[in-house]
């Protein structure tokens, strides 16, 4: 017997036979600190669209039959849409849906879309890559997640994760290895907020060359003192990212060669960006400000640079410590402004050049290797500087061009 929809029903029906049809609805893509994308267009190219009305879940194929449907809000109807498919499968959930179960693409270059909110509830979520073989190339874009689990996982190489909101999640996007070397994961355009732990967590492992831009994270790890985005892996890129309000650094920083530039470090409880046990790291043309304790903390190993930044009302602006072997780093063309201290230099063979103090505070042992000023040219202006026994003298230069401390 066939069933009978109700008006409610066909009104959805017909709404996602037309997006299988070739339809679509433009919005405008927002990035900001409050505002949160709509997707570009429903696309016209799905294999099923799914979505829940009036205690039911409906698949719905490009021909507008009901392909599959069960009571409830049924994950297992979204797992079975993909499934029929295998690679290349495209479903677009409508509307909004909570899951009972994790959600697995399972098959290469799988696409997962939507337009509304995914309620993820603990234990669920969405899981790219298994551990049998190794699937590649899948999406997920277009959603807003809420819920009390790791919402992403990403266990699979050269996914796309862009166009979605996470909030008020335990994690935002794992990504780790299920099967092989989870490497070149896009993400973008993409808010995430108030986790209870990281919002990006590259975990350890071989993972290699994530690419993390246009991304939003603010008042994250909090309940567990955790960092907003933790980088282990190597050759990653960081690009107009706005991380705020952490529970410990806003950028943790445990793998070499690893790139941020372009972006908003600010109001962490901790350092800015903590660099351990890496090599290589860069930081440049970024704005690193009113953080609890160093704007930058390099505390391991060697040949990091950072350049062309501004430190503005952090504890410390770049910290450099021996208790991490951290020597070999050049620190250039950076501006420092009403920081409590500029720079604390305890490495060796740091190269300090070209930098902009107005705060005129630094600590350490510091290699000058262009001109030092001293007063404005005008007035006579000394400098402290503390000897060994912790005797303070009082140093500049005379009229003379002598160099005296007194």
């Amino acid at each position: 017997m066939k069933k009978e929809l109700s008006n409610n029903q066909k009104w959805l029906f017909v709404f996602a036979s037309f997006i299988l049809l070739g339809f679509s609805v433009y919005a405008t893509t927002i990035i900001s600190d409050t505002e949160i994308i709509t997707p570009n267009s429903l696309t016209k190219n799905s294999d099923y669209v799914v979505y829940h009305s009036e205690g039911t879940t409906y698949s719905i194929n490009k021909n507008g039959d009901i392909a599959f449907s069960s009571s409830g809000e049924n994950t297992s109807i979204i797992q079975a849409s993909l499934d029929s498919i295998g690679s290349n499968a495209h479903v677009y959930i409508l509307g909004d849906i909570t899951f009972d179960d994790t959600i697995y693409l399972n098959s290469s270059n799988q696409i997962l879309e939507g337009y509304g909110t995914i309620n993820i509830p603990d234990g669920t979520g969405i899981t790219t890559g298994k551990s049998s073989s190794q699937v590649d190339g899948q999406t997920i874009k277009g959603f807003t997640f809420d819920g009390n689990s790791t919402v992403i996982r990403v266990g699979s190489a050269l996914n796309k994760i862009n166009n979605i909101r996470i909030t008020d999640a335990y994690k935002g996007i794992l990504i780790d290895e299920l099967n092989d070397n989870a490497r070149d994961t896009l993400i973008s355009d993409v808010i995430i907020k108030e986790t209870e732990s990281y919002a990006i967590q590259i975990a350890s492992g071989s993972t290699s060359d994530q690419k993390i831009s246009n991304v939003v994270i603010g008042n994250v790890g909090n309940d567990f003192s955790v960092s907003g985005i933790l980088l282990n892996g190597n050759s990653h890129l960081l690009s107009n990212v706005h991380v705020f309000n952490t529970g410990d650094s806003s950028i943790d920083v445990r793998g070499d060669n690893i790139i941020i530039s372009n972006c908003y470090i600010d109001t962490s409880d901790d350092s800015g960006i903590d660099v351990f046990n890496s090599n290589g790291t860069v930081v440049t043309n970024c704005y690193i400000y009113r953080n609890g304790d160093e704007g930058i903390n390099v505390a391991g190993n060697s040949y990091h640079t950072v350049i062309s930044n501004n430190f503005f009302k952090d504890n410390v602006g770049v910290s450099i410590k021996t208790s991490g072997n951290s020597d070999y780093n050049n620190i250039v063309g950076n501006t420092f402004y009403n920081n409590t201290g500029t720079l604390s230099n305890t490495g060796s063979n740091n190269n300090i050049i070209g930098n902009e103090d107005e705060d005129n505070i630094i600590i350490g042992k510091t290699n000058i290797t262009d001109t030092l000023t001293i007063g404005d040219g005008t007035n006579q202006i000394n400098i402290t500087l503390t000897s060994p026994d912790g005797t303070e003298y009082s140093c500049g230069v005379n009229d003379g061009g002598s160099f005296t401390c007194v």
